[in-house]
């Protein structure tokens, strides 16, 4: 998403009380780019302020997606109001909040990934559950058109319409968290050449900002 880049190098840091420890609000007035962590075994819920707090000024409806871990539309809002999202787990948080129709294509109801939105091309959109989980979906076109969709290779008109269409993620349903405790780590003796290690680990590792590597 390059039509961030102007406005992703202005930030502000948010009150830790609140949003946990070194969160950050980048973007302008009316959009934001929200990035938030957990480093506990327990899911946490933030509540996140749409207005100033966060860095938005502009009285107007705003849509709230958060693009990852993965992409899920949270909702819409008025500037004032709040909203909660659950952070995993040892994970990071990226939430886009925008004005009302310019968070572009999205599914409702379901976490998902765009895994192509090239011109010209098919847009390809890849859908997230755990396993045994049902959902309600509807298509959020945001600015484009399409002629037909396809789920699985089947044809389903209905999202190109407006409609909503169920659909399951087949398995069975998790009986336990998946971040879950599994066992006690044991103690090893340290390697000789854990320095060495430990720069190949670095190295390989893209350590550039969360903004910059999920836009």
């Amino acid at each position: 998403m390059p039509e961030y880049g102007p406005i992703i190098v202005k930030g502000m840091v948010l009150p830790e009380d609140i949003y946990g420890e070194k969160a950050v609000s980048r973007g302008d007035s009316n959009t934001r780019l929200i990035t938030l962590r957990n480093l506990t075994w327990e899911q946490s819920a933030i509540r996140v302020n749409v207005g100033e707090e966060t860095g938005l000024s502009n009285d107007i409806i705003y849509q709230a997606r958060l693009l990852h871990p993965v992409e899920r539309i949270l909702g819409t809002f008025k500037k004032g109001e709040s909203f909660t999202v659950p952070v995993d787990p040892f994970r990071s948080a990226l939430i886009l909040i925008c004005p009302d129709g310019n968070g572009g294509i999205g599914i409702k109801g379901c976490d998902y990934e765009i895994i192509q939105d090239i011109p010209d091309k098919p847009l390809r959109i890849k859908l997230v559950g755990l396993p045994g989980t049902r959902h309600s979906i509807k298509l959020d076109t945001g600015d484009k058109s399409f002629t037909g969709a396809e789920l699985d290779g089947r044809k389903v008109s209905s999202l190109i319409k407006g409609r909503s269409l169920k659909i399951n993620f087949p398995g069975e349903p998790l009986r336990e968290p998946y971040h879950r405790k599994i066992a006690d780590i044991t103690p090893c003796n340290v390697p000789e050449d854990a320095e060495a290690l430990y720069e190949a680990t670095i190295f390989s590792t893209d350590n550039n900002a969360l903004e910059i590597r999920s836009l």
